[in-house]
């Protein structure tokens, strides 16, 4: 029997090595087979001239003829598709932590930046809130159109108010809610850890050494990440949060976590611009000046 790689090197037709391999012919005997009457020259011209008609490849008729798989099958098989829960792998979250009073973005959000279930961005990944969703499906400004704004309140629920209860809406299906934090749109960003009951990313400030501690006194992590109450025995802490001030003056309170997803393209385009325009830290005296006051 000769191998598929011989078939190729002696230029055998797809055909032929298709036959051969469904055992019914050798290469050599289907390859130097001739017809054995009149009537099967016609048959065979007529089958010839039903191939350069069909758009079915000759490989695929081939095994259709040996009782494999239909024609139909042979022509349409295609490599097993992604399951839609993988439809989140060509998009990323970006996140942005900004002051509601002022209006600017105070704090960057890189992977390396803790969660209150304490484990990193990068550790954390997008989860379809719709299991039938697929990243074909939506347009590139449907998928980043979902920043929270003051203007619209459907929008401003995707958006995390940090903390205060206060200053949150008594509806459970808004910010207060803490499933509701990080979700942006048909998305939401969960720990990807074993064993980690993290239901979206909750960012906590951290500075080298310092991090962020709840008015409670009690470290970020000694916080449920679903709940964000404390677990310390004793403590009547039923949410997690911060008297720190800002380098806006402005509480810690006062900030929203806002939730932005964005493709690849979009993410490649806006590194593009960066990179082309000039560092927007030294040109920002706005906040070089907050800075120092700090």
């Amino acid at each position: 029997m000769v191998t598929t790689g011989q078939a190729h090197d002696s230029g055998v037709p797809a055909e032929t090595e298709a036959k051969a391999q469904c055992g019914l012919e050798s290469v050599e005997q289907a390859a130097n087979a001739e017809p054995s009457s009149t009537d099967s020259m016609d048959s065979s011209v007529d089958l010839k001239a039903t191939k350069a008609t069909s758009s079915v490849p000759a490989e695929a008729e081939a095994k259709a003829q040996c009782g494999l798989e239909s024609v139909e099958q042979a022509a349409n098989a295609e490599p097993e598709s992604k399951d839609s829960n993988d439809a989140s792998a060509d998009l990323k979250a970006k996140f942005a932590w900004t002051c509601r009073d002022c209006d600017r973005s105070c704090l960057p959000v890189r992977d390396e930046s803790q969660c209150i279930c304490g484990h990193r961005l990068r550790e954390h990944r997008l989860k379809p809130l719709n299991q039938h969703i697929s990243s074909e499906a939506m347009a590139p400004d449907q998928v980043a159109d979902t920043q929270p704004s003051d203007k619209n309140p459907e929008l401003q629920k995707l958006g995390s108010l940090p903390g205060n209860p206060s200053d949150s809406p008594s509806d459970s299906s808004s910010s207060s809610s803490p499933s509701r934090l990080s979700s942006c749109g048909l998305f939401q960003v969960v720990c990807g850890r074993a064993k980690c009951a993290c239901e979206s990313f909750f960012f906590i400030p951290a500075q080298g050494s310092w991090i962020l501690r709840c008015r409670c006194k009690h470290k970020h992590v000694e916080h449920d990440p679903s709940s964000h109450r404390c677990t310390r025995p004793k403590c009547s802490c039923d949410k997690f949060d911060s008297p720190w001030v800002c380098n806006c003056n402005h509480p810690w309170a006062h900030h929203t976590q806002r939730t932005n997803v964005l493709t690849r393209q979009q993410i490649l385009r806006q590194r593009m611009e960066d990179m082309a325009s000039p560092a927007p830290e030294v040109n920002n005296v706005e906040a070089l000046m907050r800075g120092l006051q700090a």
